[in-house]
């Protein structure tokens, strides 16, 4: 009896003591909760700023100036997004482990290699007055907030006791680099492009990594060839499909859930290239969603304008929606800018000055990767390994070298060394030979800032001026004016070679394969008002045969380019819904074809499996819109996924596993279509008894997967869960509160709504000339990363649903729907 009145009490004091920690840590959340109404003075300020916020805490910043309009921009996005700048910055500049520890110490050592903190440092320097002044004035407004904040800053802060240092210009561009990284990230599959070619020939590298396919059509040049018309689609799918909101599920499982090798013919083949753990699982989770170089491929994006013959009110409309890492928060932040000479709204990157993506009240515009091969390594002959001197032309010369001292919490300080060359920073070593990495955003001549000159552009003319201030990361621009016109410019710093395409590792002991300058910005792809009335594109091939200058040969596999193109052309007109009903199109073109080989293979080769059998019957009947509720979509998804594996491995070997291309659904198409015999295994008489024999080992997988051979119960919403992860989201509770999800989630890699379960749209845009006012914008979760505001995930429901909400934009509609005015006073 009294050992039960002693747990009893035990546990009651437990508990009080459980319920005065969530009690104290909601008191600490709601001060860190920033003032969004009233008045504050904060000093550095030269006059007034009124910032007025609507229903979903967007802000509008009315200022008498622009260097106040940078300076408020700077202080409203740090009281929403403070801790998630701070960690942007540190990503770039390899200061992670400090906070997390050495799980995070892989990712600094890779940007302390790359030297992002010197090239930002050193990039400023070279910026022009106005982008330096705005660039300024942005770090004068986040630092008033850190300043006047110490003691009520985010709670990430708190937890993880530490403070923010100050902002500088550097920072920003250093989170520029960042962006850079995640988009032009292609050195390694070159290292891998270059074993392949000395071990197996060209012949293999050009099946493996296709540059042309059926579904092409350039917007710039030609490929002098007939091009092939799209595969008919099935009825069902010959519209975009209504994408229902998916219901919360409260209940859904916590649960978050080198080979030596030789270049022997490095130089004959750059010739033949020169054709045109739990508990820290949010963390990695987190920090890979930094760091593109972790993940196969980002998923793309995608963008299309269409002119006001072909608009429903006359006005040309604009969609943009890029598909980036999902995260807590979203990487992108909204704002309205107004100042006299400046009227834009769109979204920013937390932790950069102006307007990224949005539209003023001339013009807008909206961006994909133009993806152009921008990273060569240079395979460096050193006097030993990890030596410190190298051959150059000859002649032996001392390389530069640096050591980074990387602090790690918790652990000893760690130092590395970096070898640098004339050519960059030696990346990997093997023996002794060192690859550098040449890239355009290691020249700090090439960091530029020209988004305040974009931002106020008013017409075609200006808008490409201000785009030969923009060096990378190379975008696939497309714009819209009031005036009627809609155009397409790729615009970045591509760089032009002696010979090569820097597909592979070069000799560095030569010039023969540097870069000798950049295609010229008049030269780069580029078209105004087609006569089709419409320019779409998904990252695919924009440039044909026909076009002078080598970009690149990694574009990604056009299906998605081709469902926004055959919708584009599926009626005269469209409304601003329409285009909005395209962002959310799950049908999938590369799995009707797919599914279309197996079952005309199933009439040659028959099977009497089954639950074969009931595949094959899914497969006639689907819709290959890749709901999540399908049932095609698993079948085909893991029959590509098997194929890729059956194709590869017995002609690579293990060599298999590190292949990375986004043409990989195009090298399966193509194998199955044109059936050479090199990619045949031997096992198999036909390509037909390959898919039939893959289709049973699929179903077999998926029987063990989903515990039943019943076909109906193989939804495709397992896959991929969707989750946005958090960095302090390691562990029960603070998983509940600060991670978003999981939740079902349909779409593909290959759809134009994609999905690959750690990547996704980051925004949706469309711009409406005939009604700015009720354009649409609409970001992931929310506005701020403080997890206790109602704008932390308030437009999640409205994004899963493919809905949206109005840009308020005239000075009528932002003051009528602001719910909060917050004045700040110098």
């Amino acid at each position: 009896m009294r050992i039960a009145k002693v747990l009893l009490v035990f546990g009651i004091l437990l508990l009080l003591a459980l319920l005065g920690a969530v009690a104290y840590g909601y008191r600490v959340l709601r001060q860190c909760s920033p003032q969004l109404q009233g008045t504050l003075v904060v000093k550095g300020l030269s006059s007034a700023v009124t910032v007025y916020r609507e229903a979903h805490g967007i802000p509008h910043i009315y200022a008498s100036n622009l260097d106040d309009v940078a300076f408020a921009q700077g202080y409203v996005t740090a009281q929403d997004r403070l801790w998630q700048m701070d960690i942007f910055r540190r990503n770039a500049k390899g200061d992670l482990a400090e906070v997390f520890g050495e799980v995070a110490l892989k990712f600094d050592e890779n940007h302390r290699r790359l030297g992002f903190r010197e090239v930002a440092d050193r990039g400023v320097e070279s910026l022009d007055p106005e982008s330096l002044q705005l660039l300024e004035h942005y770090a004068a407004g986040v630092n008033a907030f850190i300043q006047t904040h110490r003691d009520l800053l985010p709670i990430e802060f708190r937890l993880l006791r530490y403070q923010p240092k100050l902002w500088t210009p550097s920072d920003s561009l250093s989170i520029a680099l960042m962006m850079s990284d995640t988009l032009n990230h292609s050195w390694e599959r070159d290292l891998f492009r270059g074993k392949l070619v000395d071990k197996y020939g060209p012949q293999i590298v050009d099946d493996l990594y296709p540059t042309q396919t059926p579904y092409d059509v350039p917007l710039v040049g030609t490929d002098k060839v007939e091009e092939t018309v799209l595969p008919p689609m099935i009825s069902e799918a010959a519209s975009p499909q209504k994408t229902p909101v998916d219901k919360e599920k409260d209940h859904l499982s916590s649960s978050r859930g080198d080979d030596e090798f030789s270049f022997s013919h490095v130089v004959d083949d750059a010739l033949w290239l020169s054709t045109p753990e739990k508990s820290l699982g949010a963390v990695l989770a987190y920090l890979d969603s930094l760091n593109a170089s972790n993940r196969e491929s980002i998923v793309g994006s995608n963008n299309w304008v269409v002119d006001g013959k072909h608009s429903v009110n006359g006005k040309p409309l604009l969609a943009n929606d890029p598909h980036l890492a999902y995260s807590v928060p979203s990487i992108w932040y909204q704002i309205h800018l107004h100042a006299p000479g400046l009227n834009v709204i769109g979204v920013s990157l937390a932790g950069a000055p102006g307007v990224i993506i949005g539209h003023n009240d001339s013009i807008a515009w909206g961006m994909t990767n133009l993806n152009p091969d921008v990273q060569d390594l240079f395979a460096e002959q050193f006097d030993g390994p990890n030596g410190t001197r190298y051959l150059s032309k000859g002649q032996w010369i001392d390389a530069d070298e640096r050591v980074e001292d990387i602090k790690i919490k918790g652990k000893p300080l760690e130092s590395l060394r970096v070898t640098v060359t004339h050519h960059g920073p030696v990346l990997q070593w093997n023996g002794s030979t060192g690859y550098a990495l040449d890239w355009t955003a290691l020249h700090p001549d090439l960091i530029s800032f020209p988004f305040l000159r974009i931002d106020q552009a008013a017409t075609w003319k200006q808008f490409t001026a201000a785009l030969q201030g923009f060096n990378g990361p190379a975008q696939n621009f497309v714009f819209a004016s009031t005036s009627g016109d809609i155009g397409y410019y790729a615009a970045g710093k591509i760089p032009i070679r002696n010979q090569g395409t820097g597909n592979i590792p070069a000799p560095g002991n030569t010039d023969d394969f540097d870069w000798t300058g950049y295609v010229p910005f008049d030269d780069l792809p580029h078209l105004l008002n087609p006569p089709e009335g419409f320019i779409a594109t998904a990252n695919q091939r924009v440039i044909g045969n026909s076009y002078p200058f080598f970009i690149t040969t990694d574009w990604e596999a056009p299906y998605r380019y081709a469902r926004i193109r055959q919708l584009l052309t599926s009626k005269p007109k469209f409304s601003r819904d329409d285009l909005l009903q395209i962002q959310g199109d799950w049908h999938s073109q590369a799995n009707q074809v797919l599914a279309s080989f197996v079952l005309q293979a199933a009439q040659k080769v028959k099977t009497t499996d089954p639950t074969v059998q009931a595949a094959l019957t899914r497969l006639k009947s689907g819709t290959f819109v890749a709901t999540p509720e399908s049932v095609e979509t698993t079948i085909v998804e893991h029959l590509r996924d098997h194929l890729v594996q059956a194709l590869l491995e017995p002609v690579l070997g293990e060599l298999w596993t590190e292949y990375r291309s986004q043409m990989k659904p195009i090298f399966v198409e193509d194998q199955l279509r044109d059936q050479p015999h090199r990619w045949l295994p031997d096992e198999f008489k036909s390509y037909e008894e390959l898919l039939i024999r893959s289709l049973q080992d699929v179903c077999d997988e998926l029987k063990n997967t989903y515990h039943t051979s019943d076909v109906s119960r193989w939804v495709w919403s397992q896959r991929y869960p969707l989750i946005f992860p958090h960095a302090l989201g390691r562990a029960w509770p603070l998983d509940r509160i600060f991670n978003v999800g999981p939740f079902p989630q349909g779409g593909t890699r290959l759809t134009v709504r994609p999905a690959n379960g750690t990547d996704g749209a980051s925004m949706r845009m469309v711009v409406d000339f005939s009604d700015l006012d009720h354009s649409y914008n609409n970001l992931t979760l929310g506005e701020s990363g403080q997890v206790f505001s109602p704008y932390y995930k308030d437009q999640l429901q409205a994004w899963r649903a493919v809905e949206s909400f109005p840009m308020y934009f005239s000075d009528e509609a932002v003051r009528k729907n602001a719910k909060n005015v917050l004045t700040l006073q110098p």
